[in-house]
């Protein structure tokens, strides 16, 4: 893995190089440190960034530099006392609109506000991390924002809740293909069945951790997902739990670890043994620990009437009391978590209301426009048609005057020109074809046609009704040129009988006036 990231960094490293002309140097290093982080290279990464703190910097370079030191700081476990650091990558990012450093630069705000108790915007600053993650499919800080919310709900004994969002850290740790990510998702799941007194889910997410543990290759972490698998089977199988909490001590000595241990020991009546551990909890700085041993042993004590050790534990929970200054989550947190998710859902909601009201407008702005558009250019064509018609009888009339002039002749044609496919379609009629075949286009150039011929009939039509249809208009002209209802029905390919639901629908669109 290390030797991975080295090839990684040297790669990233050349790159930069290369293109320096693009980038400044504050801004390259930048780069590599965020890489080295994802990569879990932690101790580099903030070599990387203490070489750039004291240079100047661009906005952009502040607001990145911002969000890598405390991702620094947070990985390091350090105490965070404001967000004043990470406030200047969010109002920045928010800004000038990069989504995906403001959705990281939400996560770890929200982190820092649950951490100074202020978990109402701590929840609503994780699910606007949730809802930009979601956006730009970011699976790794999607995994990291459901281990976040399961661990607020697991605080808060929300176990139903937890478990939801267990489940979904599982997913997203299965889509990024990281052991690691997978064991605490297996573990988490199994410890929340465990408080729902589901031991048989239990078990079985407890053994699907196992396997993966032996791809862990931190002691530190390795003794923790032993201590909890200890804690999983405490209730149910206190032997398995003894092995795995023995094993966790082996890696790394957790508070938590020798607190069990203890408490075992003095319940098989080992004081020696028990002794140790109490003496190393008492010396941790894990007041809660403490507080939860202390009590426990106090009632071991009392339960096997030794006043002299009730009296110490009950002093050394005292004191550890004393020293605790943490207030756990509230009963608030679900409806705080349920009044983000329904706030956003709202804004969507709203978004995508004004979105289709906006379309609508512009839709039926734009119809408007096309059917003006259309009446004009059909008012256009009319008139031209008329112009044309006008034009052609007069010439008509002058070659009758004047004989077969060619002059006169030329100018014919080219008047006819537009007529011509009207001409084609007309003579095809008179030669025994029919229309039921026609598209829209050709009943429209044969009518044109025969406003050559029929002009005054065909404005007589358009005065006497509301606008008929092209095949209307056909069946009107036919009827006018004395045409026999036998030979109209063969041409307009229906039955004879069908002629009168033509008249009937033509009768109806009369103008009244007439």
């Amino acid at each position: 893995m290390k030797l991975i990231t080295i090839i990684l960094f040297f790669c990233l490293s050349c790159a930069l190089l290369s293109c320096r002309e693009n980038y400044s140097d504050v801004t390259s290093k930048l780069i590599i440190a965020d890489t080295l982080l994802r990569n879990e290279q932690i101790d580099a990464a903030e070599t990387v960034i203490s070489s750039i703190e004291s240079k100047q910097k661009t906005d952009y370079e502040n607001a990145y530099y911002a969000l890598i030191k405390t991702r620094i700081v947070y990985s390091q476990y350090k105490e965070i006392e404001n967000c004043s650091l990470i406030d200047i990558a969010v109002n920045y990012f928010k800004k000038n609109g990069d989504d995906y450093k403001l959705a990281d630069s939400y996560f770890y705000k929200a982190d820092i506000l649950y951490d100074l108790e202020d978990y109402e915007n701590a929840i609503f600053f994780m699910k606007e991390a949730e809802y930009l993650a979601k956006k730009l499919k970011d699976n790794f800080l999607l995994h990291k924002v459901y281990m976040k919310l399961f661990y607020y709900n697991a605080e808060a004994r929300e176990h139903k809740m937890a478990l939801s969002y267990a489940k979904k850290e599982n997913e997203y740790a299965k889509l990024i293909n990281s052991d690691k990510y997978l064991a605490y998702s297996y573990l988490n799941i199994a410890l929340v069945y465990k408080e729902l007194n589901n031991k048989d889910s239990m078990r079985i997410f407890a053994s699907k951790l196992i396997p993966l543990l032996d791809k862990i290759d931190v002691d530190e972490h390795k003794s923790y997902f032993y201590n909890c698998l200890g804690d999983v089977y405490f209730d149910s199988d206190i032997n398995k739990s003894f092995a795995y909490y023995k094993k966790a001590l082996e890696c790394s000595t957790l508070p938590q670890t020798c607190a069990a241990l203890a408490e075992i020991y003095l319940n098989q009546g080992d004081t020696l043994n028990a002794a140790k551990m109490v003496d190393i909890v008492s010396e941790s700085d894990v007041p809660d620990v403490k507080i939860s041993l202390f009590e426990k042993l106090s009632k071991i004590a009392l339960r096997n009437n030794d006043a002299k050790s009730v009296y110490k534990f009950m002093s050394d929970l005292v004191t550890a009391k004393d020293s605790l200054n943490n207030d756990f989550l509230n009963d608030k947190t679900i409806e705080l978590q349920h009044l983000a998710e329904v706030q956003k859902e709202n804004e969507i909601w709203h978004l995508k209301i004004f979105i289709i009201s906006v379309t609508g407008i512009v839709i039926l702005f734009l119809s408007v426009i096309a059917w003006i558009y259309m009446q004009l250019q059909k008012i256009r064509k009319d008139k031209k048609i008329a112009e044309h018609r006008m034009i052609i009888e007069d010439l008509r009339i002058k070659i009758k005057e004047n004989g077969n002039d060619l002059e006169l002749q030329k100018l014919l044609k080219k008047y006819m020109q537009p007529f011509k496919r009207g001409k084609e379609l007309y003579e095809r009629i008179e030669n025994g074809g029919n229309f039921g075949t026609w598209k829209n286009a050709d009943l429209i150039e044969y009518i044109n046609y025969c406003r050559l011929e029929y002009g005054p009939f065909l404005a007589q039509l358009n005065e006497e009704y509301e606008e008929l249809s092209p095949l209307q208009i056909i069946y009107m002209l036919q009827k006018n040129m004395n045409i026999p209802d036998g030979l109209i029905a063969d041409r307009l390919v229906v039955n004879v009988n069908s002629l009168a639901t033509y008249r009937t629908r033509i009768d109806k669109k009369r103008k009244k006036n007439n």
